[in-house]
């Protein structure tokens, strides 16, 4: 980026994106979930997103299946001190289920988040709208909060709110090993445990699983952190230990 200045350094736009992507593979490098994940860069997106439209009516020919795609564009700039991001997507039942698991992260996180709905595709998640697959944009406070900065030679890393910019990228971590973790993105109200530690016990019945493809044999339950570490392992009929676990996502 910074093209219409002829030199830019583009550490906003988008090389925290771009951090964000790889610092997400490298935890994730090792990790077995439910989903694939495919952390992807693509080129020439000044120049009319050429990488993101190669890619997204390739995947539709082929019959690939996206469960969504999260694009990271600019999330490190926060000139006003207010920690708000933006989430652009759109109104229909899937983009909706898998914007609410990155705003659910977001502001878990303590930050402010604007869902936009419809929002705009001048991004490279546009093109997964236009192939009909689920997307959302991720970026920061641009449309209240413009990084002045951007496309110059000064977007440079110095001026990154590093504390904005790193909560940021956790959220954005979180929500795709809470999206990839789950057997599919459920349309609706997700199961919630609240207070914590609750003062019940949790208990999962085979029959309460969405899953994809339908079991066919008898289910064995494990129990994750965010890292990738079992907690805990044990058969559909058993409790989960949730009273003694901290507060957090599994």
């Amino acid at each position: 980026d910074g093209k219409d200045a002829g030199v830019g350094p583009a550490a906003d736009d988008n090389a925290s994106g771009t951090a964000a992507v790889l610092e997400a593979a490298r935890l994730l490098r090792d990790t077995l979930l439910p989903q694939p994940l495919r952390f992807i860069f693509w080129d020439e997106e000044e120049l009319g997103l050429l990488g993101s439209k190669a890619y997204a009516p390739a995947a539709l020919s082929d019959g690939d299946t996206v469960q969504g795609v999260i694009n990271m564009d600019m999330l490190a700039w926060n000139g006003d001190g207010i920690p708000r991001v933006e989430i652009h997507t759109q109104s229909d039942p899937l983009n909706t289920a898998l914007a609410d698991i990155l705003v659910d992260h977001v502001r878990a996180a303590g930050h402010q988040a604007e869902r936009i709905s419809p929002g705009i595709d001048a991004s490279d998640h546009g093109p997964f709208w236009a192939a009909g697959f689920p997307a959302l944009l991720f970026i920061e406070d641009f449309t209240g909060d413009f990084n002045p900065f951007y496309h110059t030679p000064n977007d440079v890393a110095s001026e990154f709110d590093t504390a904005y910019f790193t909560t940021n990228a956790q959220a954005a971590y979180r929500s795709l090993l809470d999206a990839a973790g789950r057997s599919e993105i459920v349309v609706g109200d997700p199961l919630r445990a609240s207070p914590h530690p609750p003062t019940y016990r949790l208990h999962v019945h085979q029959q309460q699983l969405r899953l994809h493809p339908a079991a066919a044999v008898p289910l064995a339950l494990h129990l994750y952190d965010l890292s990738g570490r079992r907690l805990w392992s044990g058969s559909i009929q058993d409790h989960i230990p949730w009273t003694p676990l901290p507060a957090g996502v599994y």
